[in-house]
């Protein structure tokens, strides 16, 4: 099934009555398809409106393309070059008063500081990009609703994170935007396995369960072979291996394991990648396997750096300190579990920052989610 999406902005295309427009809605194009996955062809199209952009510039042209580059980046691999073009973007737009663009680049500057758990820069992002978002803009403004409900969601709090997942599906079904109903999904379904992997290394409580984050993944799936999104498609697998392990699955989690992890070279994601190889060496040992077992736990902890999330460090921690137990490794584990300890601490006084802010957010920014009432 081809995205609905797609099929509006083709016929938006056809009907453009001059070249400018047509430009845009072109870049809107290449833009989408980078969300989709299909990055070849989201820079092939791309690359036709830069050209002819070249010739005859426009302002807003050079910023939607700016963001259609962006999100290739992102989409391909996460790259940090991302933020280089969305900071171009921004400059054009703030220049040139364009905007209800600078909302839209706000709203996905906000993406990149939630990635890496920047949530003082996340919520200043979207304070500005829900001033100046048009309320015809719905991508933006699920764009919006669906950050601040990852956030509260990342804190424990799914009860005051759900208004703002219902709104954000709101604005995505009002546009067709087949790729923000996927994103939603993803996102809870990951933030679920997330909070259930937290609870059990780290005891911190939570509501969430594995039964929601299984079916949110399945969801997840499901929606994107009917959609045709293919993009970064090896993390909905990953999610389940992380699920099977917490549960004892050993040798299913395993088998996963050994078929997506080798293929993942997301740049902006080391920790995560990081946590997923030291639960992969976890399987190895509750499996029988302790000298691969030991080499996998030695790259893991040979490249762990303060840039990765803390409850990633306190997952990677929990997991070699109870590898290094089974392995008699009795000192090291000790250690492991102390900076495992300071991590996860560290990560609860995060949690707390974050309900802060959000619920600052959402008195200041409260009708958003009354839109879909009206």
């Amino acid at each position: 099934m081809k995205s609905r999406f797609l099929t509006h902005l083709d016929e938006d295309i056809a009907a453009a009555s001059d070249k400018v427009t047509r430009r845009c809605l072109m870049a809107e194009r290449a833009a989408y398809l980078a969300r989709l996955g299909e990055i070849a062809e989201a820079r092939r199209e791309l690359g036709g409106v830069q050209c002819e952009n070249s010739k005859e510039p426009n302002i807003r042209v050079s910023i939607i393309s700016n963001i259609a580059d962006g999100l290739c980046h992102y989409y391909e691999n996460m790259s940090p070059e991302a933020n280089d073009r969305y900071q171009r973007a921004r400059a054009i737009a703030v220049a040139s008063k364009q905007f209800d663009l600078q909302a839209r680049v706000e709203s996905l500057l906000a993406l990149l500081e939630y990635g890496a758990h920047r949530f003082e820069e996340l919520f200043a992002s979207l304070e500005v990009a829900a001033e100046r978002a048009l309320y015809s803009d719905k991508q933006t403004l699920c764009r919006i609703c669906m950050l601040a409900g990852q956030a509260l969601h990342l804190a424990n709090r799914f009860d005051l994170a759900l208004d703002w997942y219902q709104q954000a599906r709101y604005y995505a079904n009002e546009c067709l935007d087949d790729a923000s109903v996927s994103a939603i999904l993803h996102n809870m379904a990951s933030i679920w396995a997330v909070n259930c992997r937290n609870s059990q290394l780290g005891g911190i409580a939570t509501k969430d369960d594995p039964h929601m984050a299984r079916v949110g993944a399945a969801s997840t799936s499901n929606y994107d072979k009917i959609v045709g999104s293919s993009v970064l498609s090896v993390l909905t697998p990953l999610m389940k291996a992380q699920l099977r392990s917490l549960e004892g699955e050993y040798t299913e989690a395993l088998a996963i394991y050994d078929e997506y992890l080798p293929s993942l070279n997301l740049k902006a994601l080391g920790g995560w990648q990081a946590w997923l190889l030291a639960d992969m060496a976890w399987c190895n040992i509750k499996l029988g396997d302790s000298n691969l077992a030991r080499l996998r736990f030695a790259q893991c902890s040979a490249g762990i750096n303060a840039s990765y999330h803390l409850d990633d460090r306190g997952a990677i921690f929990s997991r070699l300190s109870e590898g290094m137990v089974i392995l008699n490794e009795i000192e090291l584990a000790k250690s492991y579990k102390v900076e495992a300890i300071n991590a996860w601490d560290s990560f609860i006084v995060l949690q707390n920052r974050i309900c802060v802010l959000a619920t600052a957010f959402s008195e200041q920014r409260s009708s958003l989610l009354s839109r879909r009432l009206k």
